[in-house]
């Protein structure tokens, strides 16, 4: 098995990309690294409330070196200049591991989302979902109050050696500007972070 930090890295870049354009702009507008897609061919099947009320655009890529493909997920609205939701699933080509993980913080410190904004975490957080153990924290600026998760699963090992995970999905939720994210919706946003293959 091989390392991944260089497609976590290219696939950190390109992440950021799309999200720094709320997915405003067409796919070939982001680069020939993203294609747009459907709700249907997309594996990013979410349920949060008040995600139907948005505008969503799904986007399918692949790292550099084809290591793994990554789908972006973001929905986007008239009252925020930053998404309400994003979702970024990668999904690990054949002979490619995530050997290190990051928290939920260091994703949302990432994103080009938020990156005027002076922000505020919570404590991190552990539940289980559909795939798994989940990791999730909130955060919150200016009108803004969010939860970030992050999500490793998928084991793989090759002659005896097990080192590392073959899916990762990772993101955020936030409530409506100027509103309070309750305990019972980030509950209920982590718990229907769907993955459907």
């Amino acid at each position: 098995m091989k390392a991944f930090s260089r497609a976590r890295a290219g696939l950190a870049v390109a992440s950021s990309a799309a999200l720094s354009l709320g997915l405003a702009a067409c796919a070939s507008d982001l680069g020939q690294e993203w294609q747009a897609i459907t709700a249907e061919q997309s594996s990013i099947a979410p349920t949060a409330p008040g995600l139907e009320d948005q505008r969503v655009r799904f986007l399918r890529g692949r790292t550099e070196g084809w290591r793994s493909t990554v789908e972006l997920a973001v929905w986007s609205g008239p009252d925020s200049r930053h998404p309400k939701a994003a979702v970024t699933h990668v999904k690990a080509s054949a002979g490619f591991l995530f050997r290190t993980r990051r928290g939920p913080r260091r994703h949302v410190e990432r994103a080009t989302d938020f990156a005027d904004l002076d922000l505020s975490f919570g404590d991190l957080e552990r539940d289980i979902n559909g795939q798994g153990p989940i990791e999730f924290q909130r955060f919150s600026g200016p009108g803004l109050d969010c939860l970030a998760f992050v999500q490793y699963w998928g084991s793989s090992s090759s002659d005896g050696v097990v080192g590392g995970t073959t899916r990762m999905l990772y993101g955020h939720y936030c409530a409506t500007p100027g509103e309070t994210l309750s305990d019972d919706t980030a509950t209920e946003v982590v718990k229907g972070l769907v993955i459907r293959r």
